[in-house]
């Protein structure tokens, strides 16, 4: 079960430097628009059978996949943990731009579902991989340093 846990972790891992990738980039994209020419603002590029993309999307895009690439390859570097701040600030903001909650029932309820998720990932992940996930993600799968009592 070692090596589904080890799969599990490096999937959240991918699944985040894709999703952060894409967050930065549709946060940035009104910034790259601004700088473009008038009528390239709202140009569109065709991606074939994927669709269309705007031009601003796609000029800010290679410089997002880098930054979330430079963190998955570094992630475990002393200095990353700021490239994790931002990439993780990124996926935050574009969650609230884009879910719009119809009233506050269903955001007590969303609330409620994370806590479950919460629960389970620190103190029922063990049953399933021999170690709580959370703890494995917070300490980057081992102790990095301990505290001694006097």
């Amino acid at each position: 079960l070692q090596a589904g846990f080890t799969v599990v972790l490096l999937l959240i891992v991918a699944l985040f430097t894709l999703a952060s990738s894409h967050a930065l980039a549709s946060l940035l994209a009104p910034a790259s628009a601004a700088l473009l020419p008038a009528r390239l603002k709202t140009a569109t590029v065709s991606l074939g059978p994927c669709g269309e993309a705007e031009l601003a999307t796609l000029l800010v895009w290679p410089l997002c996949l880098a930054l979330a690439g430079t963190w998955f390859l570094c992630r475990r570097a002393t200095w990353a943990w700021a490239l994790q701040d931002v990439l993780g600030a990124a996926v935050c903001a574009t969650f609230v731009r884009t879910v719009q909650l119809p009233s506050l029932e269903v955001g007590v309820q969303l609330l409620g579902l994370m806590f479950l998720y919460d629960i389970f990932m620190v103190f029922l992940s063990p049953l399933f991989f021999h170690k709580s996930v959370m703890m494995s993600v917070a300490t980057a799968g081992q102790p990095s340093h301990t505290v001694l009592a006097d």
